[in-house]
């Protein structure tokens, strides 16, 4: 059908699908075309057309839905966004890596939450993860990759008179992770962590940002660290008596301790009070499945002050608190991996030789290393490679890194693997 279409005071415009009609608004269909009768107009489309508008259509509710979710997206997961984008490789080897910690994170919420196992622990970080999308009570049990590990710490005021605060982490190999953190109401910290505790690796670490997205969980597996306030705190392995005290207090487990006292202690006194607060759940070694945590631990907690403690638990008391403080006129304070708590001194690991450790590191103190570099060349005398430990199945331990942090002046040297050769430095400062 040929028609004109009035455009307008001597304007007109042709066109096969249009044809002049009575003032009349309607629709009508004859012989597969559809006719759209509108303000004395006929417009006459061919259904191929009309299929082809509703495919535009819904081709365009699409892409909006697509917009809107990656728009959604981005603004809910920003942070850990950029948290994962931040990784950076630091070691040529791979063992290193280096994050800004982004996200933010609720440290009351975590108590309340009794992460009393390395399965809460998990569970909590994947409701943390998903925004509270994902209730803790929908998820099944979920293991963190873990066992146990010994270690040697030790704070010192140095010739300078900075104090300093050295530590091997020694365990199964692993890549380290080096992150820092800046908590809204809390200090600031770097702290070092063992990607295995988040199921990564170095290739995972280095690939593709969905590939490490579990690393956003290391916020709460730190071994060792130091906050802004000059206080740093490690964690060490104690073979037996894994701490289970069960009362009103609020419950913490192993690393989420060393989190919390970083993130809200800027002394030594303030860190025995906030973990007198505390009831401590580690989680025993289980020798079938070898998937969580074993042992009991202790812990070093030195200031900028020169004050230094080591945090242990009384298993024949309900595990209460022992503090044990270095003595008033001690010019160092050594923790190894036996108890310093006088009743049970003669328990600890005689596999890594704690004690002879411990005694080298006194020995070579009172010879006047307490410098930087002369406490990195002790933790390389006392570092450990290849410890077999039969009965948690077909588990060595080697040092995995050396740090020694230096509480004034708010920087950590550290060396990956034995190698003492390259030192990695990293500073709080701005």
């Amino acid at each position: 059908m040929n028609g004109e279409v009035n455009l307008g005071k001597n304007m007109a415009c042709t066109s096969p699908y249009v044809s002049q009609k009575s003032h009349f608004l309607g629709v009508a269909e004859e012989f597969g075309w559809i006719t759209l009768i509108a303000e004395g107009y006929v417009f006459k489309l061919s259904p191929k057309k009309v299929l082809m508008k509703k495919r535009y259509r819904w081709m365009l509710g699409v892409l909006c839905f697509i917009l809107l979710l990656v728009v959604l997206v981005g603004f809910l997961w920003r942070k850990e966004i950029q948290t994962v984008n931040s990784i950076t490789k630091v070691s040529d080897d791979g063992t290193l890596f280096s994050m800004d910690y982004k996200v933010e994170y609720d440290l009351d919420e975590m108590v309340d939450s009794h992460l009393t196992s390395y399965d809460s622990i998990a569970r909590y970080f994947i409701f943390r993860l998903s925004h509270g999308l994902v209730p803790m009570s929908f998820l099944q049990k979920r293991n963190i990759g873990a066992n146990s590990f010994g270690c040697t710490s030790f704070h010192v005021r140095s010739a300078d008179g900075d104090w300093l605060f050295a530590r091997n982490f020694d365990y199964n190999d692993m890549v380290g992770v080096m992150l820092k953190s800046h908590p809204k109401n809390g200090y600031a910290s770097i702290s070092f962590s063992d990607a295995e505790y988040a199921g990564l690796d170095s290739d995972s670490l280095a690939g593709r940002p969905w590939d490490k997205i579990g690393s956003l969980a290391l916020i709460y597996a730190p071994m060792d660290g130091m906050n802004e306030k000059g206080l740093a705190m490690s964690i060490l392995e104690l073979p037996c008596h894994p701490a289970r005290n069960d009362t009103v207090k609020a419950d913490i487990s192993t690393s989420t301790l060393v989190r919390l006292v970083l993130d809200r202690c800027a002394t030594v006194d303030e860190a025995v009070a906030l973990v007198e607060t505390l009831d401590m759940f580690n989680e025993p070694f289980d020798i079938v499945s070898k998937d969580v945590a074993g042992s009991a631990y202790h812990y070093q907690i030195s200031d900028a002050q020169g004050k230094s403690v080591v945090i242990e638990y009384d298993y024949e008391n309900g595990f209460a608190v022992i503090p044990v403080y270095k003595a008033a006129d001690a010019k160092w304070q050594i923790c190894t991996n036996h108890y310093l708590t006088e009743k049970y001194s003669d328990e600890g690991d005689a596999i890594s030789d704690s004690w002879g450790r411990y005694e080298k590191v006194d020995k070579e103190l009172s010879q006047g290393s307490a410098t930087e570099k002369g406490c990195m060349d002790i933790l390389s005398d006392v570092s450990v490679e290849n410890i077999f430990y039969p009965e948690y199945g077909d588990y060595h331990s080697s040092t995995q890194w050396s740090a020694v942090y230096n509480l004034t002046n708010l920087t950590v040297s550290v060396c990956m693997g034995r190698k003492y050769g390259k030192t990695y430095r990293f500073s709080l400062k701005p």
